[in-house]
């Protein structure tokens, strides 16, 4: 009587008639059935267990032969079923053998692991990590430096949709059209405010982060020092500039009829130190960015980085450049509305091409502070992710 021979998984390969002498694979799942050469691994009518030879010791439980016993199946029904124990059959199955399953040794856990890693292996995560030797602080600084130029970047695309709205309205537009484009140039005004005060509150936040870079770190913990206090300078004056400006945009009749009192208590000094804020805030900003690429040069040279090093002091003198440029457009802008409150006593021609001038520069402008920015921001991500590669 023939058997059907299965493999270890329990997937049939066939009568036992037809078993080669040499290794079978099962075709589903690809287990490899040994038997020796020569011995067909069938069951024998007279015997009621075979043995099957030469079985490998890799496999556990070799040391032992592999038996098999057969027993008779329910009356109606030719088939027999096998038990590798040799006890009673579990089932009425075609009769099946198959070595016995191997068992897989399970590796001892690492006396030395501490209950945090052995917690985080069962709940299938890793602890998270956070860069080491002082440089955790200028990690998350960076990222505060990061949304301040991200802050900057805001203000200057406000000023372009200023710039444009009030380019507008020097066309003659409907009247209301001229209501509209008032609305939008208010609110645009109020967000550029914000704008401007945000940014050096973050980088205040971010150079204080920044200020725990290792004293090793070259001079980067002194141009940190410096960007830090010209940020604090700069985040006063620019809230005095800021508010000093809304006031004199939004309730400007109020200002003229009852502020002259109040310019006369704070004296020339004061008065000129008020109105010229702004100006002076923003030349402040300038300082705090140059201390702070420096201090990103500083630090890209400590980490032997001389591609954003040099990229870094790149940034500075472009940096320089478009503010030169801004004062050549502030300069235009200003002559051009002088020429307009005194277009009597010179050819409106000259005025016309202060303005032509000037459509040409504030773009130009713009875009040359808009790539600026952008350069910055590429900087500052690429340096995060130096400290985060080199000390984690």
């Amino acid at each position: 009587m023939d058997t059907t021979i299965c493999c270890p998984n329990g997937h049939p390969l066939g009568p036992s008639g037809s078993l080669s002498p040499r290794p079978t694979h099962c075709p589903v799942c690809g287990v490899v059935l040994l038997s020796g050469p020569g011995v067909s691994p069938r069951i024998s009518p007279q015997d009621e267990t075979e043995v099957l030879p030469n079985v490998p010791p890799s496999v556990p439980g070799a040391d032992a032969p592999f038996t098999a016993s057969k027993t008779q199946a329910p009356s109606g029904s030719d088939t027999q079923v096998l038990n590798p124990s040799g006890g009673a059959p579990a089932h009425s199955s075609p009769a099946r053998i198959a070595l016995p399953d191997a068992k897989t040794e399970e590796l001892p856990a690492a006396e030395n692991q501490s209950p945090e890693q052995s917690s985080s292996e069962d709940n299938g995560s890793e602890p998270p990590l956070e860069p080491q030797y002082g440089f955790a602080g200028v990690y998350y600084g960076l990222a505060w430096h990061y949304f301040k130029v991200a802050g900057l970047l805001v203000a200057v695309l406000l000023l372009a949709v200023a710039a444009a709205v009030r380019l507008y309205r020097q066309t003659n537009p409907p009247h209301w059209l001229v209501l509209a484009t008032e609305m939008v140039e208010g609110l645009v005004v109020l967000g550029l405010s914000l704008a401007i005060l945000v940014s050096p509150m973050l980088g205040v936040v971010g150079s204080i982060r920044c200020m725990t870079v290792p004293r090793d770190a070259r001079n980067s913990r002194t141009m940190i020092m410096g960007a830090t206090g010209l940020e604090l300078v700069s985040l006063l004056l620019l809230s005095v500039g800021v508010v000093h400006g809304l006031v004199g945009w939004y309730f400007s009749p109020l200002l003229n009829e009852g502020g002259a009192g109040f310019r006369e208590t704070l004296g020339p000094a004061l008065n000129w130190l008020v109105e010229h804020a702004l100006i002076l805030g923003l030349l402040a900003n300038l300082g705090a960015l140059s201390f702070f690429l420096l201090f990103v040069e500083q630090l890209n040279r400590y980490f032997r980085d001389r591609t954003s090093a040099a990229e870094a002091f790149a940034l500075l003198g472009r940096t320089w450049a478009v503010a030169a440029g801004w004062v050549v457009v502030g300069t235009l802008v200003s002559l051009h509305v002088w020429l307009g409150q005194n277009r009597h006593r010179f050819d409106p021609s000259i005025s016309l091409g202060v303005g032509l001038f000037v459509i040409i520069t504030l773009p130009l402008a713009l875009w040359a502070s808009i790539w600026l920015l952008r350069g910055m921001l590429d900087l500052v991500s690429s340096l995060r992710h130096l400290i985060w590669m080199r000390t984690t």
